[in-house]
């Protein structure tokens, strides 16, 4: 049921991605980003944080960040974004390039 909740979510984010895109209105994909990216609960980190990082999911890369900061608070705060979204924006701009995504992300 989660698993279909997250489909679900993540269909609806690339079809706003594609309607913010097509409509030249990077004000609208900021905002859909904005709203996609998402905290780790097992990330600890101080209330008066200076810097927010930004990490992207990727095979085992969320599980290291998770366990470098499993001991102790983070001074900077950690939100996770899944990969397909920046992908989505990319591809929309680079149809008739002739370069590869893999370039760019």
């Amino acid at each position: 049921m989660r698993n279909l909740k997250n489909l679900i979510k993540q269909k609806i984010i690339i079809f706003l991605l594609d309607l913010g895109c097509f409509l030249n209105s990077p004000i609208i994909a900021a905002c859909i980003v904005y709203v996609s990216l998402s905290k780790s609960k097992k990330i600890r980190f101080n209330k008066n944080y200076k810097k927010t990082a930004i990490i992207m999911h990727r095979a085992n890369g969320t599980d290291d960040v998770e366990s470098a900061f499993l001991h102790y608070k983070s001074k900077n705060k950690i939100l996770f974004l899944e990969r397909i979204y920046l992908k989505t924006i990319n591809s929309f701009f680079t149809q008739g390039d002739k370069i590869t995504i893999h370039q760019y992300l």
